[in-house]
């Protein structure tokens, strides 16, 4: 067996209304599947500006863009173990949750090879996305959002097994809360 030393990144759950933000994946251990904006942890990097690095490099949101509740600025709010034995790939995911305040979601123009799109999604549907092998999704022929966040990410996947929420316990000011995108 080899020995592979995990890799420790920052995952950023925005939300906006009850949709949340993820993006397809090109290329690595996760091609092709649709995961939160995430960013790896570099050797002697501030925990919580990476965070905000990767919203910036990834999808052209600074950091103004993006509230994070009071109560998550200095901790995660989920982590999940997420092992890619094909690719020998192996990371441990710090999840962090925001609310989408303005501005657009675009790739970013520092790491264009990283996600192939990006979209907002409704968070309460992303349970049905767990299964791989059940493929007769129900909003599959929606004409009005023809994109399906199919297949999900590991670490997406595993954070949904936890039965986490990112909209339980969310301390924000009450006019973010009715944003919609």
């Amino acid at each position: 067996m080899t020995d592979i030393t995990p890799k420790v990144r920052t995952a950023m759950i925005i939300m906006n209304g009850e949709k949340v933000l993820l993006g397809e994946i090109k290329s690595g251990a996760e091609k092709g599947t649709w995961m939160f904006p995430w960013h790896e942890i570099g050797f002697k990097d501030s925990y919580y500006k990476n965070i905000f690095t990767g919203l910036w490099e990834d999808v052209g949101f600074r950091c103004t863009n993006v509230f994070i509740p009071y109560s998550d600025r200095n901790r995660p709010i989920g982590v999940t173990n997420d092992i890619f034995s094909d690719e020998e790939e192996h990371y441990v995911t710090l999840f962090h949750r925001g609310v989408y305040t303005l501005g657009k979601s675009t790739i970013g123009s520092k790491n264009k090879g990283k996600y192939i799109r990006f979209d907002w999604f409704r968070f309460p549907d992303l349970g049905q996305y767990i299964d791989d092998s059940n493929t007769s999704f129900q909003n599959k022929e929606d004409k009005t959002h023809p994109i399906i966040p199919y297949p999900l990410s590991q670490s997406i996947k595993n954070l949904l097994q936890q039965g986490y929420n990112p909209f339980e316990n969310l301390d924000i000011p009450e006019t973010l809360k009715t944003k919609s995108c």
